[in-house]
């Protein structure tokens, strides 16, 4: 199974602990957080990897390079990094490649390599990573129907999650998904519509809520405690306390 990183961002929120560095570059306990995704990864038996780069991503080419405990790594650019949204990336590591059973994930991680484990050897071949809502800042607000497919997902710039931020089925969508070759396939054509219509600024959780009404997407409730987004100063202690359980 290939895994594909989403790298390609400013990292704007970190830029004055990150300087010039790609914020995917971050050091923790002396490794970059591609590194301890990367480390993650292989820890699952993943073999191959595409990262997705942009913003100074040459940096990221030199000091990741083509292989990295035994993940074989190649790289596609995303040269409209700072106007795309994830979707974008997404389809610059696709376009080129025959459809194939895949991971996504965002590039600014720290993650427990047990839930991506999980999302492996679960038998249903669409599924997202979810966890219970935090009030992390920057959620992406996903509700599951009763047979556990996603019926709902938006992220909180786009609509008042006031509404639904108590309710107990609510659940935030952390940037690790698995997808089957069918729904790549699909999702490949969709974006590619919505690139012809100058739609470029879409997320890529949005496209596969699109391809969802073919193909059934179902979300796997992780433990929060195993997986950290990094956006901001705050979120670096978090990171480290999975870092810590990690270890333990």
């Amino acid at each position: 199974m290939r895994t594909i990183i989403l790298a390609a961002g400013l990292g704007s929120r970190l830029r004055d602990i990150c300087g010039d560095r790609p914020k995917p570059l971050f050091e923790m306990r002396g490794k970059s957080l591609l590194e301890h995704s990367l480390h993650s990864l292989a820890q699952t038996g993943i073999r191959e990897s595409t990262i997705v780069i942009g913003y100074n991503g040459e940096m990221i080419q030199k000091k990741i390079g083509q292989e990295f405990e035994g993940v074989k790594i190649d790289y596609a650019d995303n040269p409209d990094y700072a106007t795309t949204g994830s979707m974008h990336s997404v389809y610059c590591a696709l376009k080129l490649k025959k459809p194939e059973d895949c991971l996504i994930l965002d590039g600014d991680l720290v993650f427990n390599p047990r839930l991506t484990t999980q999302l492996r050897e679960d038998y249903r071949k669409d599924l997202a990573l979810l966890v219970n809502c935090c009030g992390n800042g920057d959620e992406t607000f996903t509700i599951l129907d009763n047979d556990g497919k996603i019926s709902y997902m938006k992220l909180n710039k786009k609509v008042d999650i006031t509404s639904i931020r108590t309710r107990e089925d609510v659940y935030e969508f952390n940037g690790i998904s698995k997808f089957s070759k069918e729904f790549i396939s699909e999702m490949v054509k969709f974006i590619d519509g919505e690139m012809r219509k100058g739609a470029n600024d879409l997320y890529y959780e949005e496209c596969a809520l699109q391809v969802s009404k073919k193909i059934p997407w179902y979300g796997l409730v992780g433990d929060g405690r195993m997986l950290v987004e990094i956006d901001r100063k705050e979120d670096v202690a978090r990171a480290e306390k999975v870092l810590d359980r990690m270890s333990s």
